[in-house]
């Protein structure tokens, strides 16, 4: 994630598509040192790093073509060090840093996708909770204004790519799908209500354009897109998720957030046109079975309602999102939402603190629970 930050994210905030392997006509040649190097760059830490990183007098990987070793050293870790050698580690890995920048770069690709950004967005949004680190989910929230600025039309409807200000490519299944995933996990961690509707938003592009009534799924090209020989429709993984299989989980995830139940059915019926092929290989729908698992595993609803800022209500989102329940969503009604909130997920109108404390719902098929008023109460819950 910090080498994205460093290296792959735009001034404007959209994430880069590549890096070259190539630097000086020759692959790798930017990340690899042989023994010398490594030693006039660390100076008395060599030792030290060098049993760290592996990097041997001979070199420590073989020419792919001879299998002869090439006298060069690809610095990597067999064990991650404990807290003293990770320090310890600081001063050698910065000096070999700032050595390894005065080389020539590799070239980048700076054209910027919106389904690469709409997954680039999902991780950095995760990663922001997961590690309470308000950089990453800044990035993610930066790629998101990026795409809305720069890469979307008229009604809601998105561009494939950007590169020095021209657009090109209508948008395809796959950028939508990213990009509402992307979004899902940016509500998650910032509760900001306007990117749970932007997903619907987009949602509602996919539902108008691109599902096939007849057999369900969703066919790659918009209807009013250039026509081709024949519209293609696809659910097997690749080296991304395919975008069926991405707005299965989609759907399932915005149908618990919002309790619309017509968003599960078209999951469902998502499902069942292509589960021949799933049954027949699993093993290529990896992406199809974790929206499976989610709609017929344990679900929770959980509801937070609170003042968006306050102490109490923080703590209790930062348990929840310590949890590791991969069934859950978490909505946050702050007051002053509450109108707002109350269109995006009708379910959650009649949920009020209680006695004015921050206070949380925990629903399984919008069936909520008795009311929790305590970090206490809800550490008993899931204990």
């Amino acid at each position: 994630l910090d080498y994205v930050l460093a290296d792959l994210t735009s001034p404007e905030g959209g994430f880069y598509s590549a890096e070259d392997a190539d630097s000086e006509g020759e692959e790798g040649l930017f990340y690899i040192w042989d023994a010398d190097e490594v030693k006039a760059v660390t100076g008395d830490d060599y030792a030290f790093a060098a049993a760290q990183w592996n990097i041997q007098e001979s070199g420590n990987f073989r020419d792919e073509a001879t299998g002869k070793m090439q006298g060069k050293n690809i610095p990597h870790v067999s064990r991650l060090p404990g807290p003293e050698d990770a320090q310890r580690l600081a001063r050698p890995r910065e000096k070999m840093f700032k050595a390894r920048e005065r080389r020539i770069h590799p070239l980048k690709d700076t054209k910027i996708l919106a389904d690469w950004n709409g997954l680039m967005i999902s991780a950095f949004a995760k990663a922001g909770r997961a590690f309470d680190n308000h950089a990453y989910t800044q990035a993610a929230v930066r790629a998101n204004d990026f795409i809305e600025s720069k890469m979307q039309m008229d009604k809601d409807c998105l561009w494939h790519r950007w590169r020095e200000g021209d657009t090109v490519v209508a948008g395809q299944l796959e950028d939508y799908a990213f990009m509402i995933s992307g979004l899902i996990e940016l509500y998650a961690s910032t509760f900001d209500l306007r990117y749970l509707e932007k997903a619907l938003a987009y949602n509602d592009v996919l539902s108008r354009s691109f599902i096939d009534q007849e057999r369900w799924g969703y066919f790659m090209t918009a209807e009013d897109a250039e026509p081709l020989i024949i519209r293609p429709k696809e659910l097997y993984d690749g080296a991304i998720p395919s975008g069926n299989s991405m707005q299965m989980l989609n759907l399932l995830q915005l149908a618990r957030l919002t309790g619309r139940a017509a968003l599960e059915q078209q999951a469902v019926d998502t499902g069942k046109a292509f589960s021949g092929s799933i049954e027949r290989g699993p093993s290529g729908f990896s992406q199809a079975l974790v929206a499976l698992q989610f709609g017929m595993g344990e679900t929770l609803e959980i509801v937070v309602v609170g003042e968006r800022g306050n102490k109490e209500t923080d703590q209790i989102l930062n348990y929840i999102h310590s949890l590791y329940k991969p069934g859950k969503v978490v909505l946050l009604k702050d007051p002053s939402e509450q109108e707002r909130l109350g269109a995006v997920a009708p379910f959650t109108r009649d949920l009020e603190m209680v006695d004015g404390k921050t206070t949380v719902y925990i629903c399984r098929n919008f069936s909520c629970e008795r009311p929790l008023t305590s970090l206490e109460e809800l550490r008993e819950v899931f204990k």
